[in-house]
């Protein structure tokens, strides 16, 4: 291990990043940066006041004024200015809190000794924020007892804010005091407080509840509290719509979370509001990464990285920014690039508190662990926990990261008694948290051979799975169930008024028939009680038919739903054996992941889309070659060229075209540009060839050894071709052409294949000698 990796948790270095990477990120920082200096800050009404923000171009001015001043009034202001001044330095340094501590506290006794109780009040809060943000939480509550009124419920709510979203000491403990003095914070307002403390202590009650696990009156109250501020305006909205996005992405509704960070970042660009930009750019880009969207979560990473650059955040800071911005290329398996991000990131911006240097060892031994260097990764593992255990800051998330570690490396023995300490902290975790930490009691269990351990820790997993599935779908059938309450509300009115009418009609109409013969009216009658009864039965008949074809069309896609999810686990399962097989045997697991994929995306087309039964061929194959081209890291730089028309045809035909392309794609991929790295084309075309349908897969390669027939081609993945051919009754044709071009042409007509099935048990054999090495 070199010295400049041993030396990064504890100070910085001179290094440069040569690479292209840091030029681009050092190029839109710098212009990010000079956008920032132009706005006017302002953060009026968040969940809790900062001190007042005084302009840090008089810093040198007031030093020189309160060396030499007497203890009057005015040195009692510049002292408070030159707290606020050194509290809002960027990063938060502390060398510049220690400083604001010191003035803070020098006000605060020059207050006492001129009997001014507003700036004695003023100094303390700053005393109380400028401890916090040092991390010594329990040295802020000492300062409660000086202050009353307004100002009391400002530090109240401020400590119960912090102590949620503190990682160190106990959660439970925590927990438990926050809500104390949200509690006093309420009885308080009743005789001082206003709309604005009204509508901060229900944020925070939100927020509360959501920490221990209480969504639904979580939900209720953030939800009330946000139609109070947008009908009052008593507090900036933006930080409400923040604490919602928080509160959705930690119950899985990423929807409804991007929604409300959209809306809160809408709201704070119109106030030029940098306080809250940060962290609402910080957890869009957490959303976009936990939805897979790498490339973007990135770009609000860096945008939340040079907020927090000039201005704290409330919920995330510049530490974990680079945290965040390093485990996207740790996402994009960029793991040298990631590794040498936080080294530049540390160099220039090196860690000082415990947290920071907790976050920094923590990162870098990601970085060794995806390189698999398991020696160095424990080095940096183990100084993590050990900086958690010296500022006694022991919790779950401690125990599950070092049981992470040893997990990943194998080492699953020394991993269990860490993942059951973890266990044991599990109580406030997240839903994400605890799937996690089941799945690596799961294969920890399997590992060493306890099979039924192993199982049991699986389903739980598989619950938390399935809630966070079921979420996202919750809201859509309370949607469907209202419609569907309102359009029997509607149908019974019709049904009524169509009844009225035709009793008034047959109330006639038997009045007329009466003039004529009573005998007469007495026929008709009966025969329009016949007719109406008739008419009756099939209206209902109509309508019970209709709610069965809804619900026969909903359980259909939540088939769909479950086959996709069953073939993402076999894919998972797949892709954790294929941790321990190297060459031919990896490469065949590699190649069942994709032929499961293509069928599983089918699955998934069709539980999305109000079509059950056909998939469009475009969006599909479009879907599919996007993840086979993700799926091949080389440095062949392969186009692609991809022509299909929308065609829409049965799950029977679109899931041999999907394997078809992906095997003709594959082999395309893997062996037909050896030794070249530009000019490699691979073209993918579908369209109408008159009553039927024309498949074209072509590269410029080198091409296949035309002597033998390629029908009898030793290849697994040709072989699979021509029997997948065969069932769709298509004409295959595989020529050398300027490379490899597989043409085959079929008919999407299901009619004209209606004998498909009467052959079935005949061709049962054959399919069976194709499939046997998939």
């Amino acid at each position: 291990m070199s010295q400049r990796e041993t030396n990064v948790i504890a100070s910085g270095w001179g290094w440069r990043a040569k690479d292209g990477l840091h030029r681009r990120l050092k190029s839109q920082c710098t212009l990010f940066l000079c956008i920032l200096l132009l706005q006017n800050i302002s953060a009026h009404g968040q969940l809790y006041t900062y001190p007042d923000r005084v302009n840090s171009q008089l810093e040198a001015a007031l030093l020189r004024e309160v060396s030499g001043q007497p203890a009057d009034e005015k040195k009692l202001q510049d002292l408070i200015r030159l707290a606020s001044i050194y509290y809002y330095k960027p990063l938060h340094r502390v060398s510049a809190l220690q400083k604001s501590l010191i003035y803070a506290r020098q006000a605060k006794a020059l207050a006492t000794q001129l009997n001014n109780r507003d700036d004695f009040e003023k100094a303390v809060l700053l005393v109380a924020d400028a401890l916090i943000q040092s991390g010594e939480i329990p040295e802020a509550e000492l300062e409660l007892p000086a202050l009353s009124g307004k100002t009391r419920i400002e530090l109240l709510l401020t400590l119960s804010f912090q102590l949620l979203l503190a990682n160190e000491g106990s959660a439970a403990v925590n927990i438990e005091t926050s809500g104390r003095y949200l509690s006093e914070a309420d009885s308080l307002s009743k005789a001082y407080g206003d709309c604005t403390s009204k509508a901060q202590i229900g944020t925070i009650r939100g927020v509360w509840l959501s920490s221990q696990s209480q969504y639904r009156p979580a939900e209720q109250i953030l939800l009330s509290t946000l139609h109070t501020v947008d009908s009052s305006h008593c507090l900036e909205p933006q930080y409400l719509d923040l604490e919602l996005g928080q509160f959705y992405t930690n119950s899985g509704d990423y929807e409804k979370s991007l929604k409300y960070c959209l809306k809160g970042l809408k709201e704070a660009e119109a106030r030029s509001d940098s306080l809250s930009l940060g962290d609402l750019n910080d957890l869009i880009a957490i959303v976009f990464r936990n939805t897979g969207k790498l490339p973007a979560a990135r770009d609000h990473f860096t945008m939340a990285m040079q907020y927090y650059l000039r201005w704290p955040g409330t919920r995330s800071n510049l530490e974990l920014e680079i945290k965040y911005i390093g485990q996207v290329f740790i996402g994009e398996k960029e793991y040298q690039k990631a590794l040498a991000f936080f080294l530049q990131a540390y160099s220039q911006y090196p860690p000082e508190t415990y947290r920071a240097k907790k976050i920094a060892a923590g990162t870098i031994g990601d970085c060794y662990l995806k390189l698999k260097q398991f020696d160095k990764a424990e080095h940096y593992f183990q100084y993590e926990f050990r900086l958690a255990e010296s500022a006694e800051a022991i919790n779950e998330e401690t125990y599950h990261r070092l049981a992470f570690f040893y997990v990943e490396s194998g080492s699953f023995r020394k991993a269990l008694p860490y993942l059951r300490q973890a266990l044991m902290r599990i109580s406030q975790a997240n839903l994400q948290t605890k799937r996690h930490l089941y799945y690596m009691f799961y294969l920890t269990y399997y590992a060493l051979g306890d099979y039924k351990s192993a199982v049991y820790y699986l389903k739980e997993n598989n619950k938390c799975d399935d809630t966070l599935f079921e979420h996202s779908k919750y809201q859509a059938l309370l949607d469907l169930q209202a419609k569907y309450e309102d359009d029997k509300k509607t149908g019974k009115i019709n049904l009524l008024t169509k009844t009225s009418q035709l009793d008034q009609a047959n109330l006639r109409h038997a009045e007329f028939l009466r003039n004529i013969s009573i005998c007469g009216s007495i026929a008709f009658a009966i025969l329009g009680a016949v007719f109406y009864k008739q008419y009756r039965r099939k209206k209902e008949m109509s309508a019970q038919l209709e709610v069965l074809l809804q619900d026969k069309e909903w359980l259909l896609r939540e088939v769909h739903h479950r086959v996709k999810n069953n073939l993402h686990t076999v894919i998972c399962l797949l892709q954790i054996q294929a941790e321990f097989l190297k060459d031919d045997a990896l490469r065949a697991i590699e190649s069942s992941q994709h032929r499961i994929y293509a069928m599983s995306l089918i699955h998934q087309k069709l539980y999305l889309t109000d079509e059950t039964e056909t998939i469009n061929l475009q969006m599909y194959l479009e879907e599919l070659i996007s993840y086979l081209k993700e799926s091949f890291t080389n440095d062949q730089r392969i186009s692609y060229d991809v022509e299909v028309k929308p065609l829409k045809v049965d799950i029977a035909i679109a899931i041999p075209i999907g394997l078809i392309v992906n095997e003709a794609i594959t082999n395309s991929i893997k062996h037909a540009f050896v030794g070249r790295r530009q000019n490699n084309m691979i073209r993918i075309s579908l369209d109408e060839v008159g009553k039927g349908v024309s498949l074209t897969i072509a590269d410029n390669g080198i091409g296949i050894n035309l002597n033998d027939d390629p029908l009898k081609w030793g290849s697994l993945g040709l072989k699979m071709i021509r029997g997948l051919s065969q069932d769709l009754e298509a004409s295959l044709d595989i020529s050398n052409v300027n490379g490899t071009r597989i043409t085959i042409q079929f008919t999407t007509d299901l009619n004209a294949n209606h004998n498909k099935h009467n052959r079935e048990n005949q061709d049962t054999d054959r399919r069976r000698s194709i499939y046997r090495g998939v």
